[in-house]
């Protein structure tokens, strides 16, 4: 409209040349020569995506020419987000994906466009005398666009750590919800980015490109010829690239504003002619009219539903993380906040299912330096265990504690090992129709569950533990004492201002109860003969070391369980220290505490948090009791409440790390737990 009125005199006499049959003929032409550079755009963009999904010409062609449709009924080029769209529904892949190769494919053009600008504006400048300096102006905006989009999607493609870090601390002020769906988007570019932008595609697109402008340039220089005199191959070639520099800075819907202000200032300086302003309006319409028409059509084709996905469990569609046949963003919360946050095991599983190494079903968010996640190798699903290589022992000594039990029904299987210069894993046979002992009590009735605690330990006892006779260790006890409980607590304070604030205290405030401090209580402890009798007398045997709720499957069908992660780091060996374990959760509801991320803070020696506990839990620690009083000695059942404190301290160098913010509450329930068990024998003063 703008056009009609400002210039309709001109535009009348523009559009009565069309009566000539030679224009018509090289419109033709040059709409063909267009058409093949359209071709060969679209088959670039294919030749990316299908690394990730493979994909159909036409398919490319109809989102193409959408897209160009969009461009000229919207202002900002909003049609590449209309073909990202179609070409991800299309595909069933990451939309935020295709929108990502559309910005590096228009990067790329940027960059020739640019490039190809500059040369001939300092042609023009020393060998035909021409002043083009709008030329040029143009020529750097469109340069520094594409090296903006160069830079971002570079950031992404090498996992910048301050980029990371940027997304990992803006996207925290979302809720749960869009934290998930916004850390998913941008890790399936960063994914797909990787996947497809490599040297051995680069080649191909970069000379698919350069043939692509070749035909772009043809086309114009085939309409440029028709209506200009001039026949110096620089100065057709500058009126070749003008139309493009027009197209090239988004703009009001059709390029309508940039486009006559770029291109008309452009050709009057080549020579100013009176077709100057006919030439700006043929190329305008050329580059405009098919397309818009093809895309009309290509819509009126798609019937792409747009609807939201829907949140799906299946296992099959993680496979391909940039598939989108359902909502998977939830099922990546815990992978992709260990990701954002700069992880380095995650990262180490985001490079294997980069290099098609596996493929990352299930991330199960743990508190030590190994993470377990489901994977599917070779054909079949395992659970795999990986630790950065200088946590390697710990892992190796698992591995070697369940390869040694392996003919036991009760007991994981191991599968293999892997050891490399980065990480060394295990992976442990995948049982499908066993899920969390947590997940079963709180889906059952609790008789079932209490009937499975007493067979655990019934069956701990003939197949796991052999007990020497009880007798006294005090050496092994004063060593537990200092390495697994004082020795952490000294190291949580160094790294956690929480706990350092409390730390000195001679007593703290806990939900409304005194209690004596960590050091103050192990003073205590250390210097109260009953007690320390007690925790140095029991009977040495194997054990588990780390048996709590979360650490034992249970089948779903006919309620038999599996004994996962056992661990060795342990002066004292003995039964009750699994007990302890046991009650570190039915107590003290550790795995409620693991799920409940809310801040603790402490206010002087005031701490307070919300201790929930399920009533099956209480149910299930009374069960637990019993066993005890069945299995153990008077002094082993008398020190499960030292060792439960134990645990909850010597996870503090994990917690401040996992999530600083509530640390402080396990370091409460170490106190609480080491009182209560100190309490003991000022009672029976």
């Amino acid at each position: 409209m703008y056009l009609a009125y400002k210039y309709r005199f001109d535009l009348r006499f523009a559009l009565s040349l069309l009566k000539q049959k030679r224009l018509v003929g090289v419109l033709v032409v040059s709409t063909i020569l267009l058409f093949v550079g359209h071709a060969i755009r679209a088959y670039k963009t294919k030749i990316l995506i299908d690394e990730i999904k493979p994909s159909k010409l036409k398919t490319n062609l109809r989102a193409l020419f959408a897209g160009y449709l969009f461009n000229t009924l919207l202002p900002f080029r909003l049609g590449e987000v209309i073909r990202a769209l179609i070409l991800g529904r299309s595909l069933s892949i990451s939309n935020g994906f295709t929108f990502s190769l559309i910005l590096f494919e228009r990067a790329v053009d940027g960059l020739i466009l640019g490039s190809l600008s500059l040369v001939l504006f300092n042609y023009s400048q020393y060998v035909i005398n021409v002043d083009l300096s709008q030329f040029a102006a143009f020529s750097y905006i469109i340069l520094f666009l594409a090296i903006v989009l160069f830079s971002i999607i570079n950031m992404m493609r090498s996992q910048n750590p301050h980029f990371l870090k940027y997304c990992y601390i803006a996207t925290g002020f979302l809720n749960d919800k869009y934290k998930n769906l916004v850390r998913f988007k941008l890790w399936s570019i960063i994914y797909g980015l990787q996947k497809t932008i490599d040297k051995k595609h680069m080649l191909r697109y970069s000379l698919y490109s350069v043939i692509m402008w070749g035909f772009y340039l043809s086309a114009m220089c085939v309409l440029a010829n028709y209506f200009f005199v001039t026949k110096d191959i620089f100065v057709e070639s500058a009126r070749s690239v003008a139309p493009y520099l027009g197209t090239a800075i988004p703009s009001g819907p059709a390029y309508i504003g940039t486009y006559q202000s770029i291109v008309g200032p452009i050709l009057d300086s080549l020579y100013s002619s009176p077709t100057s302003f006919i030439y700006m309006i043929y190329s305008w319409l050329l580059i405009v009219v098919p397309t818009s028409l093809v895309g009309v059509y290509a819509v009126l084709r798609t019937n792409e539903d747009f609807q939201k996905q829907q949140k799906t469990r299946s296992k099959s569609i993680m496979h391909n993380k940039l598939e989108r046949v359902g909502d998977i963003s939830s099922e990546m919360a815990a992978f992709l906040d260990a990701f954002f946050s700069l992880n380095s095991l995650s990262h180490i599983l985001h490079g294997l299912e980069l290099n098609e190494d596996m493929k990352l079903i299930k991330y199960f968010k743990g508190g030590s330096d190994a993470s377990t996640i489901l994977v599917h190798s070779n054909g079949l699903y395992k659970v795999r265990k990986i630790t950065p290589i200088q946590h390697a022992k710990k892992l190796q000594n698992q591995h070697d504690w369940l390869r040694e039990k392996d003919s036991l029904d009760g007991v994981v299987n191991i599968i293999s090992s892997n050891m490399t210069d980065t990480y060394y894993s295990i992976d442990i046979e995948y049982y499908p129709d066993f899920i969390p002992f947590f997940d079963f009590i709180h889906a059952n009735p609790i008789q079932p569950s209490i009937k499975i605690i007493a067979e655990i330990f019934d069956y701990m006892f003939k197949h796991i533990y052999k007990p020497k006779k009880e007798s006294l260790h005090p050496g092994h006890s004063k060593k537990y004492i200092k390495n697994r409980l004082v020795n952490k607590v000294l190291q949580a304070s160094k790294l956690n201002p929480d706990i350092q604030q409390i730390f000195d205290l001679e007593t703290l405030n806990i939900n409304g109860i005194e209690y004596t401090n960590i050091l103050s209580i192990v003073e205590k402890i250390s210097h109260n003969p009953a007690a320390m009798r007690d925790i140095s007398t029991y009977r040495e045997s194997p054990i588990h070391g780390d048996l709590t709720v979360d650490n034992i499957l249970t089948s779903t069908k006919n309620h038999t369980f599996k004994i996962i992660d056992p661990t060795d780091e342990n002066e004292i060996s003995s039964p009750v220290v699994d007990f302890g374990r046991q009650l570190q959760s039915l107590e003290f509801g550790y795995e409620f505490l693991c799920r409940d991320e809310r801040p603790t803070k402490a206010q002087g020696n005031t701490i307070s948090y919300d201790n929930e506990k399920s009533a099956q839990y209480e149910k299930l620690k009374a069960q637990l009791l019993r066993l005890a009083k069945k299995h153990l000695t008077d002094s082993e059942y008398r020190s499960i409440l030292f060792h439960t404190g134990v645990m909850y301290s010597r996870m503090l160098t994990h917690r401040v790390h996992i999530n600083p913010n509530n640390a402080v509450k396990f370091y409460a329930i170490s106190v609480i737990a080491l009182n209560e068990f100190y309490n003991q024998y000022e009672k029976s003063k």
